[in-house]
């Protein structure tokens, strides 16, 4: 059974640290980071906004998992951890479930 953590205080990569002291690195799975650049609505088109976007909702989708990646790092998770959690996981997961061709 799947159960969701959230904090919705903290950023994904607290929730990660969170969630890696209650179930293990090997029970997280993150797929989604929020918007591209200057589209935090996901109703605008870059370039005709109706306002000027700043800071991390000026960030491209490629800004965001770098800095992510970076802060998990930080926080001490290693290389290995930090590939479990950004796709190893499912991966590990869909073997066990599909059948073996």
């Amino acid at each position: 059974m799947a159960t969701g953590i959230t904090i919705s205080r903290h950023g994904p990569n607290e929730q990660v640290i969170v969630a890696r002291c209650l179930i293990g690195v090997e029970h997280i799975g993150v797929g989604w980071l929020g918007h591209d650049k200057a589209n935090p609505s996901g109703r605008e088109v870059e370039g005709h906004t109706t306002r000027t976007y700043g800071g991390v909702e000026a960030q491209t989708m490629h800004d965001h998992w770098d800095n992510f990646i970076k802060m998990l790092s930080e926080r001490g998770l290693t290389d290995d951890q930090i590939g479990l959690i950004l796709g190893g996981n499912y991966l590990r997961l869909w073997k066990q479930i599909l059948p073996s061709a």
